[in-house]
């Protein structure tokens, strides 16, 4: 199976059809600018799962590749956030979230059973080095 991405202007974020993973999961990613954010948010009424995605300083993060198994090990999501934002519909049940962002991967266990749980990845902020900042 294929995934397949939706874009447009007028819906900004991608669907993501995780039936290649063996699962039921749909996923809705995105939220660059709180327009976006508050398109998303209508959109994933009824999504279990809210991911959030931001550096320690509160800086939202994009392109978080993220993994979701099940309490078997199958895997029933494994995508790329577009946005600081990711809603997954899934059954109820115990998943493992796994997401990577500079290298580092962060993981958290939930339980889904019905209403909406809010999952927060924080990562540091890269080491950057400024050639100016080097000792002379």
């Amino acid at each position: 199976m294929k995934l397949q991405w939706m874009h447009a202007a007028i819906i900004p974020f991608a669907l993501i059809a995780a039936a290649a993973y063996g699962g039921d999961a749909r996923v809705l990613s995105g939220g660059v600018g709180s327009g976006a954010r508050e398109e998303l948010a209508q959109q994933a009424r009824g999504y279990e799962l809210k991911l959030v995605f931001t550096s320690e300083k509160g800086a939202y993060l994009a392109d978080v590749p993220v993994q979701v198994t099940d309490g078997k090990g199958n895997v029933v999501v494994d995508a790329v956030s577009q946005g600081p934002w990711m809603f997954v519909d899934l059954s109820p049940g115990t998943y493992t979230v796994k997401a990577t962002y500079d290298g580092k991967t962060e993981s958290r266990r939930v339980s889904v059973a019905g209403g909406q749980k809010t999952l927060q990845f924080r990562w540091s902020e890269p080491d950057i080095v400024v050639a100016s900042d080097r000792a002379r």
